[in-house]
């Protein structure tokens, strides 16, 4: 069963989600907190990881919350990016692939789309 950004768990995690992107906006996408933010997402829905990274991947749909998905993503424990997110990351960054050597360089075009929409 794959787990979705329902309208019902959108409406639930509004007041979460809008201070993580807040959050976002203030530190120009820097600063994030990639554990917090899930713990709080998992309590709010009362669900594990595993549903939680489908909700994240049905998130990359979302015009505003997907930046937060990209970012939890990029740092869901601190130690990179999770094998499961790599393909959906490449392709958001539009690259064919996702390579840790030059992921940093791959993801700039993305996040600058996103502080000149968002942080000016």
């Amino acid at each position: 069963m794959a787990y979705k950004l329902t309208e019902k768990r959108l409406k639930k995690a509004e007041s979460i989600l809008d201070a993580a992107f807040s959050l976002l906006i203030k530190n120009k996408a820097k600063e994030f907190l990639p554990r917090s933010f899930e713990l709080d997402l998992r309590e709010c829905w009362n669900v594990g990881y595993q549903e939680l990274k489908f909700i994240m991947l049905d998130m990359l749909r979302h015009e505003k919350y997907k930046y937060l998905a990209v970012r939890y993503m990029e740092h869901t424990d601190g130690t990179g990016v999770k094998v499961e997110f790599q393909r959906h990351l490449a392709d958001i960054h539009g690259v064919s692939e996702y390579n840790r050597l030059t992921y940093d360089k791959d993801r700039e075009l993305f996040w600058n789309g996103f502080i000149s929409r968002y942080c000016s």
